[in-house]
């Protein structure tokens, strides 16, 4: 009997220390009081819980799931544990996006002991499950259930303080995405606000002309280094470099970022936008084809003639980063695949190649790229300061601080120093212009923060230039989707690309003083965080900055909405196919408990309708609308159930200043009916409206064979 006690006694109380430790550091790291209190609560209930089915000790199978769940609960919180030490952040769409073979590979190379031990901790609590089992206490079903549903019913009421519910729905947010569709009269308000541009070309519509004498670019990427890791008191010459290139080539005071990891700030700086990095607008990390279609830097100097060559020293397949430079014009992909089949290697503790052969290959490969007779784009993308931060024997560690991420700043700084003094001793900077920003600023995890206090919540970046005869800016501080335009502009290329949010900071503002941040937003140079300017109860007639918290989010659903219409190329009328017919048509059933059929050239689009964030299954009564431009492309979709078959088509659906054509079904019931097409005219506007008509004699069409209208 004592040994049964003493056995079930270890065991329980091993759980609950596993249970509450690693999420009690996390919350004391985050001095978050209340929550460590709410947690070791959340931690009794999942003990009683647990000593319920302990007492349920008749179902063997049982407790075998209850021993699943409880090492499941313990991965999970130690997961959480270090989220919350590395990024300052739990679960987010960025652990869904480094959640991947190669970010496992890096973690073990970097927190291998730590891994080992948990792993080997976790083992020894299931041998000590296994071996607690035959000591279960004798309790009634009764007694045993009482207790069960105790620990379930307060885990329940406190969902929201478990890591493992976090992860539910950050699971959730994560694989189900809605679809959000802007009306027309909010699109237009943001226009008119000049907040945001919708109205933008494909890339494949892209016109651009390089000068007579056209200058190279060299665009570096410094990886997690924001403007104030500059001047710093408690840590002097930290960055003496960086510090006399802020002092002497800002080519602005700085621009804001709302990039939080890297591919994220490639992406927002190189296509003057905010990518969504969830589901909810497809992912790029996922590979689909995130905004295939909007032009972005690489696409318009491609079109202007520039040879493109990107350097790395991480893998190009890590969060689809090598697919969407690729995608994006770049003509050589130069990252660790890359150096490996080079002969190189990474060196033991680093990770990646490091940045100083990054920028020694990156000297090879000017000389090479200026030997051409063409203008060259050339982006390096530096990895030294990634976190934990990585120290070369090429450097010298830093002499007034001793942590190894101030030792890894020091480095980089030594070596973009170096760098910078051989491009300008071999003239290699001639008719080139030389652009340095970084992707992101350091995360804000507790380590952070013991080196740089609260400036780790400063989120402006350098925005570095050197060339020739620099024209002056027109303002003094932007955004990071700012780049893009401003860059073309110092190059003087010509071009017909518009950019949802860049703007070029060469040309007087055109746009309020409102930046928008993906959790937050810049009005007048002052963060407005979430929860500053809150919903307004009653509707308001009018946008005015700064952008409450509905506003704010329905700008990014639009932003959103416009990078889905560009991720793949948009569907179109095709009428040089021999059997466009089949290719271009349209039927309602004659079933009315039927769907309905829509295609496209060649693509269906029935189940493409999104009504009120949720997809339309065609069964659906209603009106079905695809708005089409004048090249016979799908511009958008709109849905509307119908109470009266006979309601009217909404004039906010022919409120769209690019649209040329109308395709609108009205799928309603009734048995005695057929199928006719007829041209509606609303507002002038005419279009093309397939509906159910009383049976006739000669009203017996079903399908519609679109090429008669649009191919004649």
């Amino acid at each position: 009997m004592l040994k049964s006690l003493w056995v079930m006694t270890v065991f329980v109380a091993a759980v609950a220390v596993a249970l509450w430790l690693p999420v009690d550091l996390a919350l004391e790291a985050l001095e978050l009081g209340r929550a460590r209190r709410r947690n070791g609560l959340a931690v009794v209930a999942m003990v009683m819980a647990l000593v319920g089915v302990l007492g349920l000790w008749r179902w063997r199978w049982l407790w075998s799931v209850a021993l699943f769940g409880v090492v499941m609960s313990v991965l999970v919180r130690l997961t959480y544990y270090g989220l919350i030490h590395f990024s300052g952040s739990g679960f987010t769409d960025e652990f869904f996006i480094h959640f991947e073979w190669q970010s496992v590979l890096v973690a073990f190379q970097e927190y291998g002991l730590p891994l080992v031990s948990a792993g080997i901790g976790l083992l020894g609590m299931v041998w000590l499950g296994l071996k607690a089992r035959p000591h279960c206490p004798q309790w009634s079903i009764w007694q045993a259930g009482m207790l069960l549903m105790v620990g379930v019913l307060a885990l329940g009421v406190m969902r929201s303080a478990l890591p493992e519910w976090q992860l539910i729905r950050a699971w959730q947010a994560w694989s189900q995405p809605l679809v959000v569709e802007i009306d027309a009269t909010k699109r237009r308000a943001f226009t008119r606000l000049n907040v945001v541009e919708t109205d933008v070309l494909p890339k494949r519509r892209v016109r651009a002309t390089a000068p007579e004498q056209p200058k190279n670019l060299i665009l570096v990427y410094l990886e997690s280094v924001g403007v104030n890791l500059a001047h710093r008191h408690d840590w002097p010459d930290l960055m003496p470099n960086f510090e006399r290139l802020l002092a002497e080539h800002a080519w602005v005071d700085h621009v804001w970022t709302s990039s939080y990891i890297t591919i994220e700030g490639i992406t927002n700086t190189q296509c003057g936008t905010l990518f969504p990095f969830g589901r909810g607008s497809d992912s790029l990390a996922e590979g689909d084809r995130l905004a295939d279609e909007l032009p972005c830097l690489g696409d318009v100097l491609k079109q202007a003639g520039y040879h493109q060559v990107y350097m790395g020293g991480a893998g190009m397949r890590f969060a689809g980063k090598g697919r969407f430079l690729e995608t994006h014009g770049y003509d050589e992909l130069l990252g660790l695949e890359h150096w490996r089949e080079q002969g190189l290697r990474q060196r033991p503790g680093k990770w990646g190649l490091s940045d100083a052969e990054l920028f020694d290959l990156s000297i090879d490969e000017i000389r090479r790229l200026r030997r051409k007779d063409q203008p060259f784009n050339l982006t390096l993308l530096t990895i030294g300061t990634h976190l934990p931060g990585y120290l070369y024997r090429e450097c010298e560690a830093y002499p007034h601080g001793d942590h190894r991420f101030l030792d890894a700043l020091h480095c980089s700084d030594q070596l973009l120093g170096r760098w910078l003094d051989r491009l300008q001793a071999e003239g290699l900077l001639d008719d080139t212009l030389l652009v340095i920003t970084a992707d992101h600023h350091v995360f804000p995890n507790p380590d952070m923060r013991s080196l740089f206090g609260e400036d780790v919540l400063d989120r402006r970046l350098p925005f570095i230039v050197l060339g020739e005869a620099l024209p002056a800016p027109a303002q003094t501080t932007g955004a990071g989707y700012d780049l893009v335009p401003t860059v073309l502009d110092l190059l003087a290329v010509e071009h017909n690309t518009r950019f949802m949010l860049g703007r070029s900071l060469l040309r007087e503002p055109s746009r309020p003083d409102y930046l928008l941040k993906r959790y937050a937003a810049i009005h007048e140079q002052r963060v407005i965080r979430p929860g500053e300017v809150p919903c307004s109860g009653a509707a308001r007639r009018r946008l005015s900055l700064p952008l409450t918290d509905c506003d704010r989010a329905d700008l990014v659903a639009l932003i959103n909405a416009t990078l889905a219409a560009a991720s793949q190329r948009p569907s179109q009328i095709v009428c040089e196919l021999e059997s466009n017919a089949l290719a271009n048509w349209a039927s309602l059933p004659t079933d009315a408990n039927a769907p309905l059929q829509l295609m496209i050239g060649g693509e269906p689009q029935a189940e493409r309708f999104v009504f009120r964030s949720r997809p339309v299954t065609p069964t659906r009564r209603g009106l079905y609308a695809l708005i089409l431009n004048e090249y016979g492309e799908v511009l958008r979709r709109r849905f509307m159930p119908l109470r009266d078959p006979h309601e009217s088509v909404p004039e906010s659906w022919f409120d769209e200043p690019e649209a040329h054509e109308w395709i609108i079904l009205r799928h309603v019931g009734g048995q005695a009916s057929a199928i006719m097409p007829s041209i509606e005219v609303y507002d002038d506007r005419r279009a093309l409206v397939l509906q159910r008509v009383p049976v006739s004699d000669d009203a017996v069409v079903v399908e519609l064979d679109l090429t008669m209208r649009f191919c004649r």
